[in-house]
Formats: C-alpha cells, structure tokens, sequence
C-alpha cells in the first residue's frame, strides 16, 4: 500500500463514496472542499494496486496534527491501510515541535475506538454532547511522540510506511 497528497477534484468522487460507505452522519462534497481549501488542511490516500481504497483528512497545528476524518473502504479495513495513513501522519511528528496527533471519535464508533487503540492511541478525555446532530458524547485520542522509544521509532514508522 502506499500513502500520496489527494488531488481534488480527480479524488474527491471516490473519496466521497467511501465517506459514504463508512458513516451514517458522513462529510459532504461541501464539507470536504470546504476544509481542502483552506490553509492548513491536508488530505493523503492510500492506494492498493493504483486504487484509492482510503484517505485521511487533517489539520496542521503549530504543536500537533488533528485528524479530522479518517475512512478506508469496507473491502480493505483490517487489512493495514489505515495503519499506513496514521504512520504516514506519525512520521511527521518531531521533538520540540509537532509533538503529538489528536482525534476525536464518536462514542458509538467502536471500531474507531479500537483502531486508535491498535495504533497507539490513548483515550485522553471525553466531550458530551459534541456530536449536535445525534448528541453523542465524542472520545478525545492522543499519541504523544515521547511514547515512542526514541527517534529511531519514528525512522522505523517511516520505512515500515513503505513496504506496505
């Protein structure tokens, strides 16, 4: 699997339609242009044999990288696509500047819970009633860079990142 930029608008229709495929209160055409456009927020796919199968869409912060919407197709879960977008994500963390990736997930989404767990992430707080269209209370997810042993974990994310 390899990780590269989206190309909107080339992307977006399949990025999209696994959006929709993976969540009942989904992102809209609207919602993603809308946050591609502006500075600061990115969004990276992973492709399987040339086939985009997931996506991550992210905001840069001075200190931290906050994961806004993360999806892979139902055909490739579990089989390490979103682990490849999360390294992608982690390899950009460094000492003394980006330390740390946050996510907040929907106390109903289990699976996310357990992916971030897999990968990493701890349940740091929860936030009641953030979700407005449903009042769900979300769960905040942190991986802070000094989990990591030292800098040679984050060459090791970087290189596994590649075989994949």
């Amino acid at each position: 699997m390899k990780c590269r930029k989206a190309v909107p608008p080339q992307d977006l229709n399949l990025i999209l339609k696994i959006e929709e495929e993976s969540f009942n209160n989904f992102w809209t055409k609207k919602d993603f242009i809308q946050r591609l456009t502006t500075r600061g927020y990115h969004c990276w796919v992973v492709e399987n044999r040339k086939k985009l199968i997931g996506y991550v869409v992210y905001k840069r912060h001075p200190s931290f990288i906050e994961i806004l919407n993360l999806a892979i197709h139902p055909k490739y879960r579990l089989k390490g696509a979103g682990r490849t977008l999360v390294n992608k994500l982690k390899s950009k963390l460094r000492k003394g500047e980006i330390a740390k990736i946050v996510m907040l997930i929907r106390e109903t989404n289990l699976d996310g819970h357990l992916f971030a767990n897999k990968n990493g992430f701890i349940a740091t707080s929860v936030e009641r009633n953030c979700y407005i269209k449903t009042n769900e209370d979300g769960y905040n997810f942190t991986f802070r860079l000094e989990w990591l042993d030292d800098s040679e974990s984050i060459k090791a994310i970087s290189s596994n990142n590649k075989l994949n």
